[in-house]
C-alpha cells in the first residue's frame, strides 16, 4: 500500500490506517443514530402533549348579612366553581353603588358594635353619639335628678364617643372604663359578658359604680 506521495506503508502501518477509517465509520454511524432517536423523541413528545385547560374561573357572590341590632355586614363569598358564562363577571354583581346604602360607613362594615338588642340599634349605628341618645340612656339607670350630671360626665370622658380610648391611661367606652376592672364590674351591673364599648353596658355600670360604689369621685372629670 502506498500513499498519495508514493511512499510505500508497511503491514504495520497499513492496519492502523484500516482500523482509523473503521473506528470513523462507526462514530459517524453511533452520531447519526443519536441523532435520529432525539428527533423522533421530540415529535412524539410534543404530538402527545394536550393543550393545558384553563382552571374553572370562581364566580364571585356579594352577600351581605344583617345585624339584629342594625346595620348591615358584608361578606365576599367564593361560590359557583363552574366556569363562567359570556358574560363578564362584573356583570353579575351589578352596580357597585346598588350594594349598599349610602349612608353605611366603612367602619360598621368591619367592626360592628356589640349588640344590646333592638331597642338600642339608633345607639348602635352611629359612632358618635347626640346628647339625644346619651341622655335617653343615662335616665334609664340614673336617677332622675343625676341623669344630666351623668350626661355632662359622659361628654367630659368620651366626648360621647361609645368608641373613645384614653391614650394615657386606657379607659374605654362613653364613661371611660378600666378594661381590667370591666369583667368584674360588668357582672355585678348585671351585664355579664357585655363589651366595654357598648354605649348601654357602659352607662348602666357606670350608674352602678355610682351607687354601689365610690360614687362620683370614681372619675375626676368635673360635673
Amino acid at each position: 500500500m502506498t500513499s498519495s506521495s508514493g511512499r510505500v506503508f508497511d503491514q504495520p502501518e497499513r492496519d492502523w490506517l484500516q482500523q482509523q477509517r473503521r473506528r470513523r465509520v462507526i462514530w459517524l454511524s453511533l452520531s447519526f443514530f443519536v441523532l435520529v432517536v432525539t428527533v423522533l423523541g421530540l415529535i412524539s413528545l410534543f404530538s402527545r402533549r394536550q393543550p393545558a385547560t384553563a382552571p374553572p374561573i370562581e364566580r364571585l357572590t356579594l352577600v351581605l348579612h344583617g345585624r339584629s341590632a342594625g346595620g348591615a355586614a358584608a361578606q365576599l363569598l367564593v361560590s359557583d366553581l363552574s366556569p363562567a358564562t359570556d358574560s363578564p363577571l362584573i356583570d353579575d354583581l351589578g352596580p357597585i353603588a346598588d350594594l349598599f346604602p349610602e349612608n353605611l360607613e366603612v367602619d360598621e362594615l368591619l367592626s360592628p358594635p356589640a349588640e344590646t338588642g333592638p331597642q338600642d340599634a339608633p345607639f348602635l349605628r352611629r359612632k358618635t353619639l347626640t346628647s339625644a341618645d346619651v341622655m335617653e340612656i343615662t335616665s334609664r339607670y340614673f336617677l332622675e335628678d343625676d341623669a344630666v350630671r351623668a350626661l355632662r360626665l359622659a361628654w367630659c370622658l368620651s366626648r360621647f364617643d361609645p368608641q373613645a380610648i384614653d391614650p394615657l391611661t386606657g379607659r374605654v367606652g362613653l364613661f371611660q372604663h378600666d378594661p381590667d376592672f370591666w369583667p368584674d364590674h360588668a357582672q355585678l351591673a348585671g351585664f355579664r359578658g357585655y363589651d366595654p364599648f357598648d354605649p348601654v353596658a357602659n352607662a348602666a355600670v357606670a350608674a352602678y359604680l355610682v351607687y354601689e360604689g365610690e360614687g362620683w369621685q370614681t372619675w375626676n372629670c368635673p360635673t
